[in-house]
């Protein structure tokens, strides 16, 4: 007799993808805290999935220090054949444990909304199909404030310019896997210039510019312009400015 598949089981899969994706180079991304809160504050509306293919590795892990749910997540791309479209792949690592990863793909189409409604309506429909037990079809809401800054901390790793450094040189191998984590410092040049001019500064809040290079312009680079000090040090005022991703 047939053993029926528990939705469960496809967890399984997201979750060993992101870690075969990972253990090639096995590479820890730290961001410096104050660059850490500017990122995962701002707001993200358009999803710039060529961007995203810049990730710096095929699989990362990024730690969420003093996360409430979780410790860091892993993230890379990948496409689902039976939808035909590519999907960022986000695995939470809850407590370092593989009992307690928890995966969450992402189409890339449209919205950062858009694309994981479109993810929870197919679930529902196979879920449906195959006699699986249905996932909460009304989590999008939910799902999209929970992600959004762990996707601004990936499109900076992305953007040009970004301030990241390795640790230490990584020992050269011939072995399909890493043997030791990369650790990589994020941010350390940034958090020097935002120090620099002290917490009491009036700055134009950080966001996100894309611009399209090269011949027939079709190249798609995206930018984070960190906060810029436009009046001295005795306000502590912030002016709002957009925080969109300028397509």
């Amino acid at each position: 007799m047939h053993k029926q598949l528990k939705i469960e089981h496809g967890f399984d899969i997201s979750n060993m993808a992101a870690l075969a994706a990972w253990r090639i180079y096995k590479g820890v991304y730290r961001f410096h805290p104050l660059l850490y809160e500017e990122l995962v504050h701002m707001s993200i509306n358009s999803l710039p999935g060529i961007v995203l293919r810049n990730l710096p590795r095929y699989g990362c892990y990024i730690e969420t220090p003093n996360h409430p749910v979780h410790q860091g997540f892993f993230a890379h791309l990948d496409y689902a054949p039976s939808s035909g479209q590519e999907a960022l792949r986000l695995v939470l690592d809850i407590d370092g444990s593989y009992s307690k990863l928890v995966p969450q793909a992402i189409f890339l189409n449209g919205t950062l909304e858009d694309g994981i409604r479109a993810v929870n309506d197919l679930a529902h429909e196979r879920a449906l199909q195959h006699g699986f037990r249905t996932p909460d079809k009304d989590a999008t809401e939910r799902e999209v404030k929970a992600v959004s800054g762990l996707v601004s901390l990936l499109l900076y790793l992305c953007s040009v310019g970004a301030d990241c450094v390795l640790d230490a040189p990584q020992k050269k191998s011939h072995k399909l896997a890493a043997e030791e984590p990369s650790p990589w410092q994020v941010g350390s040049q940034v958090a020097i210039e935002l120090e620099k001019h002290g917490v009491r500064s009036h700055l134009r809040r950080a966001h996100w510019h894309g611009y399209w290079t090269g011949a027939g312009r079709k190249n798609f680079e995206l930018k984070w312009l960190h906060p810029i000090l436009v009046k001295g040090k005795d306000d502590m005022r912030i002016r709002q400015d957009s925080e969109s991703i300028d397509p």
